[in-house]
């Protein structure tokens, strides 16, 4: 299971995929069949991979539910490969009235490409792909302006409900916003 998009592929956490994230980069470049950049993990991500790779290794049905590892096509490269940029996910299975949450980080030196409205529009895609997601639900911090402008971009608009972490913003995308869109 992969997710194409223009310039990226991305590609679900399995628990084994996470475990080596944590542990082994080495092995885990190798298993991504990408190149790890220096700067790898995008902080927002830091402290979630050993509870992320938990919870994968725990319930290995949470795969495309959990992480997905956002790998950039090296097009110029002498040898064509992948360089992870960054990760996105939902944040477990829908919710009984069919509301999953996003989120996404990306390395600094990836921001402000389109990268992040590019990989962010493929994980929309194949979470409304599922009948059962009627709605996305995203949380930002006020001081995080792209990200805002992101999901805004993905017609994602602010939501009635309040923010589950403290000081966030809440914003909602139903599906038939989402298919009505323009990117």
């Amino acid at each position: 299971m992969r997710v194409t998009t223009a310039r990226l592929e991305l590609l679900p956490a399995s628990g084994q995929l996470a475990r080596c994230d944590v542990e082994d980069p080495v092995r885990f470049s190798e298993q991504l069949g990408a190149r790890i950049p220096p700067s790898w993990p995008p902080e927002l991500l830091a402290d979630a991979r050993e509870p992320l790779a938990k919870m994968l290794e725990d319930d290995p049905g949470l795969t495309g539910w959990m992480l997905w590892y956002w790998l950039l096509r090296d097009g110029a490269a002498a040898e064509p490969g992948f360089t992870l940029i960054g990760v996105g996910g939902f944040k477990g299975r829908p919710s009984a009235d069919g509301m999953i949450e996003v989120g996404y980080a990306l390395l600094p030196e990836y921001q402000r490409t389109g990268l992040g409205s590019e990989g962010l529009r493929g994980l929309l895609e194949w979470g409304f792909s599922h009948r059962r997601v009627t709605r996305i639900a995203a949380e930002t911090m006020p001081g995080l302006q792209g990200s805002i402008r992101l999901l805004e971009k993905a017609g994602f608009e602010p939501s009635a409900e309040p923010a589950i972490e403290k000081g966030a913003i809440r914003f909602d995308l139903s599906r038939e916003r989402f298919a009505g869109g323009q990117w």
